[in-house]
Order: structure tokens, then C-alpha cells, then sequence
């Protein structure tokens, strides 16, 4: 009962979404397009755990948490869309062995339906690690991306910095770069677990 508690201890103090669309709208679409067996929508929680996202069932209720490096007014719709297809796949494609003695999370099947849903990963990722640059770290190990410590201060500098005037990360400009790279050189595949 107290380990329970203690991992849903973020619950108690999210973050309202600020993001420039409605985040609730855009798990309802992702569910009605992509997951039509998941009937129920997923509570969308923004709190500071140390992975960039995560999902678990909570009382039987299907969680999905967004860590609040995120929660921006300029994190486009596209990352959100990607993570939330992300998230709602593991609950579709189980931990499994994928040899003897070895679980994965995300097993092979797993990353082919994410490229098949998501054909915009590459792009998103490329986002995500020039937005940022420092503050996200990936573990192969873990299967997991974590956010630094210092994301508070990354947050609020990338928001004054805007505030001054200077432009987010275009993902436009990104995802036209990375259809530029395919094109050129065959490929750009991003496992962001690679």
C-alpha cells in the first residue's frame, strides 16, 4: 500500500496543460484513429517524474503522464501526438522476452507499429533533442529517456529567450530537413532508444 502511494505521489501537485491546443482533444483523436479497442480515455497528467513520459493503470484507469519540460506554449502538436501514440502502444504491445532471460519494454514489434502510427517520429525527435540540447538524456539500458535536473532553469530560460524575441525550434523547418535527408541519402531512421 505505502510503495503504491509513493509512486503516484506526483499526482498531487500537476501542471495545468498550456500548451497551444487542446491536449484532451488530441488524446481522443489519437484514440479514436489509431486505438479503437481503448474505449476509455486516459487520464493526461503533466508532473515531474524523471522519465520525458510514462503510462501506467492507476484504481484500473489508464494514466498517461507528460513530464512538464513539455507543457510550453511552443511544444508543437505533432510531439504531444507522437508521445501520447507512444504511450498507448504499450499498453496495446506487452513487455515480452524477446530472448532468453531478456524483457524489453519495447520489443522489436513494438518500434515497427510506433514507425507504422507515427510517421513523424524522426522529426519529433529532432525537435526534442535540438529544443532540449543537455536536458534530456537516453538510456538504452532502462528504455527510457530522462529529464535532468535541470529542466526548471532550461524551461524558464527557453522562455525568456523567446520572450526577447528569438524563435522555438521550427518543427516545420525540422520536418522538412529530415524528409530533405531521406531523400538524399535513403534514410533517417531515429530509434530514440538507439
Amino acid at each position: 500500500m505505502r510503495q503504491n502511494a509513493a509512486k503516484h505521489v506526483h499526482l498531487q501537485n500537476p501542471e495545468l496543460p498550456i500548451f497551444p491546443f487542446d491536449v484532451y482533444e488530441l488524446d481522443s483523436r489519437v484514440r479514436y484513429r489509431h486505438f479503437p479497442e481503448i474505449e476509455s480515455e486516459a487520464a493526461i497528467v503533466i508532473a515531474d517524474r524523471k522519465t520525458l513520459a510514462g503510462t501506467y493503470l492507476h484504481e484500473s484507469r489508464r494514466v498517461i503522464n507528460l513530464h512538464p519540460i513539455l507543457n510550453a506554449e511552443w511544444t508543437p502538436i505533432e510531439v504531444i501526438e507522437h508521445i501520447l501514440i507512444h504511450e498507448y502502444l504499450r499498453h496495446r504491445i506487452p513487455v515480452r522476452e524477446v530472448e532468453p532471460g531478456v524483457l524489453k519494454s519495447h520489443p522489436p514489434e513494438f518500434w515497427q507499429a510506433e514507425r507504422q502510427l507515427s510517421p513523424l517520429r524522426g522529426p519529433v525527435w529532432y525537435w526534442l533533442e535540438m529544443s532540449w540540447v543537455g536536458t534530456l538524456r537516453r538510456d538504452v539500458k532502462a528504455e527510457c529517456v530522462w529529464v535532468k535536473r535541470c529542466w526548471r532553469r532550461e524551461r524558464e530560460a527557453q522562455r525568456s529567450r523567446i520572450a526577447e524575441g528569438s524563435s522555438p525550434c521550427n518543427f516545420a523547418a525540422l520536418r522538412d530537413r529530415y524528409a530533405a535527408e531521406i531523400l538524399a541519402h535513403g534514410s533517417a531512421e531515429i530509434n530514440p532508444m538507439a
